[in-house]
């Protein structure tokens, strides 16, 4: 008795990145760096909101920027996971990743990922010390963000691409 389809299909998927059925990896694109952007920016413009101080005291303030560092920490994962499924695809999948890097259309998300970036060590000085960062430490993290990712960012993985 062979094994119902929804079975073989369950056990090809097995130790997969699936949801659904669907192998993430393989409809990963650059475009989703676009929401770290997104949401990275509102937290820095709310956080830099003006005239909340003048206007409603430093209760609201405070407020603005616990609201903020929420918005932003949501920012931090989806930075993490998308780097790491960024990374998973270049190592599992090259071709696939190269391929990709090749469509016009692509290209014009690029620009997506140092951004993203940007707006994560940004926020990282902003916000650092309210998730349980040291000054210091913020400081530090938001320049290893910011020299570590050129060796991500460049499809031929060369570190240092514009010397």
């Amino acid at each position: 008795m062979s094994a119902a389809p929804d079975e073989k299909k369950e056990a090809e998927i097995e130790g997969e990145l699936s949801w659904s059925g669907v192998k993430i990896p393989d409809h990963f694109h650059l475009s989703w760096f676009a929401s770290v952007m997104g949401w990275g920016g509102v937290a820095l413009a709310i956080n830099g909101y003006p005239g909340a101080k003048q206007d409603y005291g430093t209760k609201a303030q405070d407020r603005l920027h616990d609201i903020a560092t929420v918005v932003w920490v949501w920012a931090f994962v989806y930075y993490a996971a998308f780097t790491l499924l960024l990374l998973y695809r270049i190592l599992t999948q090259p071709k696939a990743f190269m391929a990709t890097m090749h469509k016009p259309g692509e290209s014009l998300f690029f620009g997506c990922v140092p951004m993203g970036v940007a707006v994560i060590a940004m926020g990282l000085v902003t916000f650092g010390q309210n998730v349980g960062l040291t000054g210091k430490q913020a400081h530090d993290g938001a320049l290893v963000m910011f020299w570590c990712p050129p060796s991500v960012r460049h499809p031929r993985r060369d570190a240092f691409f514009w010397w």
